[in-house]
């Protein structure tokens, strides 16, 4: 999934996380910095973006958070574990 949501023409960088759901045990979320040529990203536009691709509709993402800056690691790569951690704050933000 994050290859696809990474194709779309405004994401810089895409990771994938875990969301705790009462239902389905988890849902998925992806965390995304967008290009700086790109103003914005919403969910709808990015389900529309991964319809057009082919995704199947079990694979779209449920949540969509924005980050500024992707947290990485000293050898560069996503500190998912960090995001992780920041996901609570970061899902809430997005709705307040």
């Amino acid at each position: 999934m994050e290859a696809d949501v990474g194709a779309h023409p405004a994401v810089d960088m895409v990771v994938a996380l875990p969301v705790p759901d009462p239902v389905f045990g988890e849902r998925v979320c992806v965390v995304v910095s967008l290009r700086a040529s790109a103003k914005s990203l919403d969910l709808t536009e990015l389900v529309k973006f991964l319809t057009q691709r082919g995704v199947s509709k079990e694979n779209f993402p449920e949540h969509l958070v924005l980050v500024d800056d992707m947290p990485q690691s000293i050898g560069g790569k996503i500190a998912k574990n960090e995001l992780k951690a920041r996901l609570p704050e970061l899902l809430g933000r997005q709705t307040a």
